[in-house]
């Protein structure tokens, strides 16, 4: 999101004669995407690492516990974003 909304500012330079040129950073905003990209993977990666790295559980509970972090803080965002909506008429 942050490559993706830094490729949609515009830039301008200023040429010899004074006059403003419109300057294109999608190369910046591609790098930023896949940065962005690349953390959010190895932070997944990592903290499914963290969390099954230890034999004491089973890997179905180990699976549960994860999931549930995911659907708690996923309900969070869609309460935040959406309150009114759901709320009001409800779900559908």
């Amino acid at each position: 999101a942050c490559g993706t909304a830094v490729s949609q500012l515009p830039t301008y330079r200023t040429e010899a004669g004074g006059t403003l040129v419109h300057k294109s950073s999608s190369s910046l905003g591609f790098l930023l995407t896949l940065l962005s990209s690349s953390l959010s993977a190895l932070g997944g990666v990592y903290s499914e690492k963290l969390l099954k790295g230890r034999a004491s559980a089973s890997i179905h509970w180990q699976n549960v516990q994860l999931y549930l972090w995911g659907v708690a803080f996923n309900a969070i965002g869609v309460y935040t974003k959406d309150r009114q909506a759901l709320l009001g008429p409800g779900i559908l």
